[in-house]
């Protein structure tokens, strides 16, 4: 059976998620909107779903989380929400996910903020861009990068924010975050995830807003008044039901689950550097989340590599999921200061709580096997042309 080493793109359901999904199916035609029985035990369903899913977002209200489709959508209803505003301009840092990247890149006044070698965003052009402007601002974080790990100082960011631009609005894509890192939301106004990150189910996430968000911001979407009216449509009970089941197992055990990631993370890394001396962790020395690793093999190209590791039955992957699939060097990266050659040749591997410290370890022995059958035969390994 192969080794899932790409956690950071999606999760195995966890029994749980699926047996609370199952059970909810059982039950039989629930539309929390009809006003029958049926729809009053929708109503009661999904309301103690969005109670326990919101319990990983920290200090909330319940009320305040609103249920999506995944993080890609919460991230578009946030940003064009924003967007009705009219002249606006949007902040984001040069290694946003696409799902925020892409649609930032549409608009007419947005700017780019670069990061340092560890992968944060530079607080001095963060400054320079809240002061460049007096249109409506919106400043779009991810909070954990999904490549990396890295952690942003979230902290510092809002309150840079706050001190220079108060009514400025805040969006974290916090995709990676939840259930990794400790929430809080205090001067955020959008944050968003996706249950199949964290052993949920598909096509189900989490959007929080703000009041200040809700008061000041004209609504996206039309349609009937169902998520407060921010994301009308009927509510998908069962998925809410296996997502909160999901995000309450993580809630109920955060740092012993995060603790083993860690150690699974740190014992990968650890018999790597052991085998193969000449590789680097990309974002070695930054705060990172437990389980993601970003490995550069100097001289292997990455696309390579993965599809041999895929041949002896490890799972991984080159960057982003939502963007994986092309073939060019990691903005990341490129942003942290990495040359287009070492991008090419970094993979990203993410563990979860369902890998073993057997298959962590046996992982490492065929990595390390694969890079030096790549060096026997050809030399240098297999390199691209940039």
């Amino acid at each position: 059976m192969p080794t899932y080493l790409d956690a950071n793109a999606t999760t195995q359901i966890s029994s749980s998620a699926r047996d609370a999904m199952v059970n909810a199916l059982n039950v039989g035609p629930l539309n929390p909107s009809s006003a029958h029985s049926s729809g009053e035990q929708a109503r009661k369903l999904l309301t103690a779903a969005r109670d326990d899913a919101a319990k990983l977002f920290g200090d909330i209200f319940p009320e305040d989380v609103i249920f999506t489709s995944g993080g890609t959508e919460g991230n578009w209803i946030a940003i064009q929400t924003f967007l009705r505003l009219g002249d606006t301009q949007l902040i984001s840092s040069q290694i946003e996910h696409p799902s925020v990247a892409n649609p930032i890149s549409t608009t007419r006044n947005n700017v780019l903020i670069g990061v340092d070698a560890r992968g944060h965003v530079k607080l001095k052009e963060l400054s320079e861009a809240l002061t460049s402007s007096a249109l409506p601002t919106m400043v779009s974080v991810q909070w954990v990068n999904s490549e990396t790990g890295v952690i942003q100082p979230i902290t510092e960011i809002v309150q840079l924010v706050r001190d220079i631009r108060p009514e400025a609005f805040i969006h974290v894509d916090a995709a990676q975050a939840v259930g990794r890192v400790p929430l809080d939301f205090e001067g955020i106004d959008f944050a968003t995830c996706s249950a199949h990150k964290l052993h949920g189910p598909h096509g189900i996430g989490l959007l929080y807003v703000s009041d200040h968000a809700v008061e000041r911001l004209p609504g996206y979407m039309n349609g009937a008044g169902q998520e407060r009216g921010i994301r009308p449509g009927t509510e998908n009970v069962p998925a809410a039901i296996g997502m909160a089941a999901a995000f309450t197992e993580r809630a109920e055990n955060f740092d012993q689950h995060n603790a083993y990631m860690q150690t699974l993370r740190d014992a990968f890394e650890t018999a790597l550097k052991s085998r193969l001396p000449n590789i680097r962790i990309n974002g070695e020395n930054s705060p990172r989340v437990g389980n993601t690793s970003n490995v550069c093999f100097p001289g292997h190209d990455a696309m390579a590599l993965i599809a041999a590791l895929d041949a002896n039955d490890i799972l991984c992957s080159f960057g982003s999921a939502c963007s994986s699939g092309k073939p060019e060097p990691s903005k990341t990266l490129l942003a942290m200061g990495l040359s287009e050659t070492d991008a090419y040749c970094s993979v990203r591997f993410s563990v979860s709580i369902m890998n073993t410290e057997s298959e962590i370890e046996e992982a490492a022995q065929v990595i390390s096997r694969v890079v030096r059958d790549f060096n026997d035969n050809n030399g240098r390994g297999i390199q691209r042309t940039i």
